[in-house]
């Protein structure tokens, strides 16, 4: 019986609600760290994490038994909660005039 060798790698980019500049320089390390670890635990191994103010880039590998579509709803949503719990915001992140990111 053959055996089967998958070796898939993504490459994802996905910008901040509205293309506002949440991610500020200092923040972006743990932000970066944590979007990591999300990875980690939906079992795919990072390869690269990086981004600017307003959109992430994430290079990662996955096993062929996951969907890029799965892994990114679990990294968006995980690290979007994290994000207005922990770093960023005092108020829910939605329009304008009532959103506070924190330097």
């Amino acid at each position: 019986m053959g055996h089967t060798y998958s070796r898939l790698i993504a490459h994802v980019i996905f910008s901040t609600k509205d293309r506002i500049a949440y991610l500020s320089q200092i923040r972006r390390a743990d932000v970066f760290a944590y979007l990591g670890g999300i990875l980690h635990e939906v079992g795919c191994e990072p390869l690269h994490i990086n981004g600017v103010a307003d959109h992430v880039h994430l290079v990662f590998r996955f096993s062929a038994m996951l969907s890029v579509a799965g892994i990114v709803q679990k990294v968006k949503g995980n690290s979007s909660k994290w994000i207005h719990e922990k770093i960023f915001c005092t108020a829910p992140l939605r329009g304008s005039g009532d959103t506070q990111p924190l330097a």
